[in-house]
């Protein structure tokens, strides 16, 4: 019986680990582009590459629902080493070189009549920029403009008003393939490099869009080159990036209200530099990247809270019953006062079959879950309650 039961623990523990791990690889994209642009935008994927290598103009769209690639219509320049950012239902793609110099577009795609049209071109032309939106405004930093000179500036563009603003610069210069990310009134830089490992940085900074003004925010854990960045439940979620000689997995986290990094337990599955993510309600999707491996290839990961500022319940602390489940799940857990819960349980290959959110009281707890129609099986039940975090495993 005591193996039994260690060995039952074990198998626990080593599902809820691969569930931590879990990337879902999705639908790639045939005949990929090398290096394009993506992005999220009314919760689609969309893939926009300029002609590189004799690869003509295209845009994909990409429809998490019924995992299907669609082409639509085509950029009408050629956007290479370009930049996108969504705001308000469009898509903006800045910059970009073909392959060389650097280019001042700023080519706007509207989804819901599939076209293009062409905004206020960039202040400056240039290339390996970095941009992230802020309160539906973009921001647009560094890269190069094509003749081999560092491009420093750092820019707002309005689209309301169809405008571009030159900003105060940031205090520290070298932002080629930086991170770049928006969350409240804060446009945050981290990493990024220059045309050399030599120059490969290690800033973190952090712009206020109200005061005009930049914070040194100190350095970043490692000097890292392209690593792709985004805002995942208003933190910083950084990913892979090119350090020193090598590709990364690693994930990183950065919580504003503490002002604090940390290093997250899952990785990316393969390493990977230049690729581009993007989030869609509590899913983080990552595509392609510079190694021709993981070309084309969409992934994502929705484990919906990813462990981010959460506190693990101790087992002694929450009882699940019955367990296997029938069409309610009991919870018994005498650590919290009344409080929200976040309730997701997945199927084993990564898929939601119900999210709720319900009142949790210290003691009993029923959750209804007869909606989600179960077929017998294992399954796994994602919990954050207050700031608290536990997956268990339900059997049907």
């Amino acid at each position: 019986m005591k193996k039994l039961l260690l060995l039952s623990i074990s198998l626990f523990f080593c599902l809820t680990s691969l569930f931590s791990q879990y990337w879902e690889d999705l639908t790639s994209l045939a005949n990929p582009p090398n290096l394009p642009q993506m992005v999220a935008c009314d919760g689609k994927i969309y893939v926009v590459s300029g002609r590189e290598n004799n690869q003509a103009p295209a845009t994909w769209e990409y429809n998490p629902a019924s995992d299907q690639w669609t082409e639509k219509a085509k950029i009408p320049q050629a956007c290479f080493w370009s930049t996108a950012v969504s705001v308000n239902g469009k898509i903006y793609v800045m910059g970009g070189g073909q392959p060389y110099p650097g280019k001042s577009y700023n080519l706007i795609y509207d989804p819901k009549t599939d076209s293009w049209s062409a905004g206020a071109d960039l202040l400056t032309p240039r290339m390996y920029h970095s941009s992230a939106s802020v309160n539906n405004k973009i921001y647009l930093i560094g890269g190069q403009n094509g003749d081999g000179t560092t491009e420093w500036y750092f820019d707002e563009y309005d689209p309301a008003l169809d405008s571009w603003t030159r900003k105060s610069p940031s205090p520290r210069n070298g932002a080629w393939y930086c991170g770049a990310v928006g969350i409240g009134d804060y446009f945050y830089r981290i990493a990024g490099g220059g045309s050399s490992l030599a120059l490969t940085r290690d800033y973190f900074d952090r712009y206020e869009v109200s005061t005009n003004t930049w914070t040194d925010m100190g350095h970043f854990r490692i000097p890292l080159h392209a690593p792709a960045a985004v805002n995942y439940q208003g933190k910083i979620i950084l990913m892979g990036g090119y350090s020193y000689t090598d590709y990364r997995d690693t994930i990183y986290v950065y919580d504003p209200a503490i002002d604090a990094w940390d290093r997250m337990e899952f990785k990316l599955p393969q390493p990977r530099s230049y690729h581009k993510a993007a989030v869609i309600d509590d899913c983080i999707y990552v595509y392609g990247g510079q190694d021709a491996s993981v070309a084309g290839t969409l992934i994502r990961h929705c484990d919906p809270y990813l462990g981010v500022g959460k506190t693990a319940i101790d087992d002694m602390e929450l009882i699940i019953y019955p367990n296997p489940v029938k069409d309610h799940v009991g919870i018994n857990i005498n650590s919290v006062e009344n409080t929200l819960g976040d309730f997701l349980i997945m199927d084993m290959i990564g898929k939601a079959m119900i999210r709720k959110t319900e009142m949790i009281r210290a003691g009993n707890n029923q959750i209804d879950i007869h909606a989600a129609n179960l077929s017998e099986g294992m399954y796994i039940l994602n919990m954050t309650i207050g700031d608290k975090l536990i997956s268990k495993k339900l059997v049907k």
